[in-house]
Order: structure tokens, then C-alpha cells, then sequence
């Protein structure tokens, strides 16, 4: 399959054992990274152990940046839509739903990790707007 990552079974152990940070059995992973606008996995706050990890996982191989950007643009364009229709916080609550439910099969959708940070990001800044607003008056 084009695109497809594949890792020998002793190639994995060795990866593992010289990942520093972002071992996937670490439930907490999602708050040491962030995606920037074209898709590039980053370390949040610069961290050289979070981007050796990014590195040694090649985390930014061409298709998976395309893939999470792709997931990016389409997030954006129909939060766009539903934000001149009024319905942002709708649209966010039924994002967040389709985003970290599982499927028949257990799993959760591909790049969901970038979805969510969307959503939350979104979220943030529609609540501070609000906060904004109501300290204003």
C-alpha cells in the first residue's frame, strides 16, 4: 500500500527501546506534541528528547504532513461553513463525537490526534472569546 510504514519486528524493539518521550504506551503523549498549519508533527515546548523521538519515528515523512494537513484544511473549511451559520459550538460537539469514538473494530479514526487538537484549540478560543466578552460588559 503506497504511503504504508513498515517495521521489522527487531527494528521495533530497537525503536522502542530508544524512544525518549513519546512511547506510545505513555497515555499522556498528546500533550507534548502539536501540528502546525501543514501538517508537521512538533514538539510543544521545543523539547530536543520529543523531537529526537519525532525524528527516530519519522513522523514527518511526506505522507503523513499531506495526511494531517489534509484532515486540517477539511476541519477548517467546514468549521468556516458552520461558523457563518452560527452553529460553531455544534459543529465542535459533533466533531469531538465522530473524532474519539471508536469503530466496530476498537479503533479509533486515523489522524484523530489531529482532529482533536483542532477541536480543542477551536473550543479554547470560542470560550475565551466568550470570557471576553461576558468581563467586558
Amino acid at each position: 500500500m503506497e504511503g504504508e510504514l513498515t517495521i521489522k519486528s527487531k527494528d521495533r524493539e530497537s525503536i522502542h527501546r530508544s524512544l525518549r518521550k513519546l512511547n506510545p504506551l505513555n497515555q499522556n503523549v498528546e500533550r507534548l506534541i502539536k501540528f502546525t498549519r501543514n501538517g508537521e508533527l512538533v514538539s510543544n515546548d521545543a523539547d530536543e528528547d520529543v523531537e529526537y523521538d519525532i525524528e527516530t519515528l519519522n513522523l514527518n515523512e511526506y505522507f503523513l504532513k499531506k495526511s494531517r494537513c489534509d484532515i486540517i484544511d477539511e476541519l477548517q473549511e467546514r468549521y468556516s461553513i458552520e461558523a457563518r451559520r452560527g452553529r460553531k459550538r455544534e459543529f465542535l460537539k459533533q466533531e469531538m463525537k465522530r473524532w474519539s469514538s471508536c469503530n466496530r473494530d476498537g479503533n479509533l479514526p486515523e489522524y484523530n490526534l489531529v482532529a482533536l487538537k483542532f477541536i480543542d484549540k477551536k473550543t479554547k478560543y470560542i470560550i475565551s472569546i466568550w470570557i471576553l466578552l461576558r468581563t467586558t460588559k
